[in-house]
């Protein structure tokens, strides 16, 4: 997307406290953005660049778990799945929790599968096709469903999932959703294919 970033920091600012020269990075800096005259913004895509300039709050140091090739393409997608479950989707989850992950070999599918887990779910279903099911299920993944074999809505049982995050935007994914969700379950999509409408004790 052009804003994930990893790298040694080769220059700071007077303002930088957290971070110093040489240390490892990797972050996001899409939210970077230019004000031009006429009062339209442009997107910032510094992550095309060798070097890229960014604010030290989009930043922080690698994990020494990771490589730097393995940084630099989690970003965007890791932050956009923190955001889905943790602001929206009920992470950190109760024990026994189910969730589903709709496109679980993508970008944000994958980072999805190994939050829920990290985040305490106790059983994890995704869907992709077959030629990804052995790459999901090192995830985490616990189910795995082949979507050109079959379609989720209609293998799942109703009321068995506590979140649902949804990656692909199917039409009438959220409609379908709320079927497999128990109550006090959650619904969380970054595509749009909302919910016509959303049962009381479900969200």
């Amino acid at each position: 997307y052009g804003s994930d970033v990893a790298g040694r920091v080769v220059n700071v600012s007077g303002a930088c406290s957290r971070l110093e020269i040489g240390d490892l990075v990797w972050g996001d800096i899409g939210a970077n953005a230019h004000l031009l005259s006429s009062g339209a913004k442009t997107k910032e895509l510094g992550g095309y660049a060798a070097y890229a300039v960014a604010l030290e709050a989009q930043l922080s140091k690698v994990p020494a778990n990771i490589g730097c090739a393995e940084a630099g393409s989690l970003g965007k997608v890791a932050l956009t799945s923190y955001k889905a479950l943790r602001w929206y989707g009920g992470a950190p989850f109760a024990p026994n929790a189910s969730v589903l992950v709709l496109g679980g070999s993508g970008g944000t599918g994958a980072t999805g599968i190994q939050l829920s887990k990290a985040y305490g779910a106790a059983r994890v279903t995704t869907t992709t096709s077959a030629a990804n099911a052995d790459f999901v299920r090192s995830l985490g993944a616990d189910s795995v469903i082949d979507y050109h074999s079959e379609n989720w809505w209609e293998v799942l049982a109703d009321g068995q999932f506590d979140a649902i995050y949804d990656t692909v935007g199917e039409a009438g994914t959220g409609a379908r959703a709320m079927r497999k969700l128990r109550d006090g379950g959650r619904y969380v999509t970054i595509t749009g294919a909302l919910a016509p409408s959303v049962p009381p004790g479900k969200h």
